[in-house]
């Protein structure tokens, strides 16, 4: 059994865009220009990054507008954190790597992100309840190994329970790799050594049970992102089950189910074989949910009355069907035309 502290050092994290809605505010027209908070997102659930003044439109008591400037800008986001403590092989890397992972993930947050803690194999534990990442107290979170199998498919519909009302942007980052309890190949006995059944297929139940949580997953629009280890990715030909059909046949299968759930839900995988290769992954993470933009311009109509103004951004909608890569669009004749969804915090002013 490994057992691992988890120090996350809790600083007073600086001031970053608030996610809280904010329905008014004061203006001086024709001194102060009025700058709008906003955060563009795919049905996904990921912010849009790389968008220019070209692609907003501002009204106001629904006249347009001219925008003098957009901005990126940080945004808190709320993340949960799921560890697979499954038992591992001898030979498994995961120690070195997983944990390290988890603990560089805790140290690349911001101080205004939230973040939550959950070990899995049959069952979930959590080990850390929502919280921001650095509010100036200490907390450690302790990992062991378990004995148990992964109810892999139970612990993404948990996931998805977790996160169902948590507001803001929001998404799941597990640490696995993805062997559901109920996909484990039968083992036979050939040659006088037992071993996975060479001609593997996943089982039927255990299929109907992936299905089902890719059904929820597709409806959640909650992207998950994988950290997978001890995958076919990571096999090489030195390890006694290279050399095993039905066993590696098992690994791809865990696998692909995985890359269809990361598909499906707009997040993505990786399969690092070192835990210094995963800092990238968590820079992207941290751009699809944490991003956003200030958008400023100056009112058309003199001020001085006291009247609210109302505010409307609007956000140009891709013309032809597109995928969203690294944050932006990218055409794709097989794609379907998603609309971008944009949240303001603010909704209007009192011009002064």
């Amino acid at each position: 059994m490994f057992l691992v502290r988890v120090f996350l050092i809790m600083v007073v994290g600086c001031a970053v865009l608030s996610a809280q809605m904010i329905p008014v505010y004061q203006v001086v027209v024709d001194k102060d220009p009025v700058s709008v908070n906003v955060i563009v997102s795919d049905t996904a659930g990921r912010t849009v990054t790389g968008l220019t003044k070209e692609d907003f439109s501002v009204l106001e008591d629904d006249e347009i507008q001219s925008i003098r400037d957009i901005k990126p800008v940080g945004i808190p986001y709320n993340i949960l954190v799921m560890v697979d403590r499954s038992v591992r092989e001898k030979k498994s890397p995961w120690p070195d790597v997983i944990l390290k992972s988890v603990d560089n993930f805790f140290k690349s947050m911001r101080g205004p992100d939230r973040l939550a803690v959950g070990l899995f194999d049959t069952r979930v534990s959590v080990v850390m309840d929502w919280r921001r990442s650095r509010n100036g107290n200490r907390q450690n979170v302790f990992i062991s190994s378990s004995d148990r199998g992964t109810q892999f498919f139970d612990a993404v519909d948990w996931a998805l329970d977790e996160l169902r009302n948590v507001k803001g942007p929001k998404g799941v980052i597990m640490f696995t790799d993805g062997r559901d309890i109920s996909m484990y190949p039968r083992m036979v006995t050939l040659r006088g050594q037992l071993q996975p059944e060479p001609n593997y297929t996943v089982p039927l139940t255990a299929e109907t049970r992936f299905q089902q949580t890719l059904d929820r997953v597709k409806d959640s629009q909650i992207p998950i992102y994988f950290v997978a280890i001890d995958t076919d990715r990571q096999l090489t030909s030195d390890n006694a089950t290279f050399k095993l059909p039905g066993w590696v046949s098992f690994l791809v299968a865990a696998r692909v189910r995985m890359e269809k759930l990361a598909s499906a839900s707009g997040g993505s995988v990786i399969f690092p074989k070192k835990a210094n290769e995963v800092a990238p992954f968590y820079r992207q993470i941290q751009t699809e949910l944490g991003s956003g933009y200030i958008v400023s311009y100056s009112p058309a109509r003199p001020g001085g009355d006291s009247h609210y103004r109302h505010i409307e951004i609007r956000i140009q909608q891709p013309s032809t069907p597109c995928i969203i890569e690294d944050g932006k669009c990218s055409i794709d004749v097989r794609a379907r035309i998603d609309p971008l969804q944009v949240k303001q915090a603010q909704l209007g002013y009192y011009a002064r």
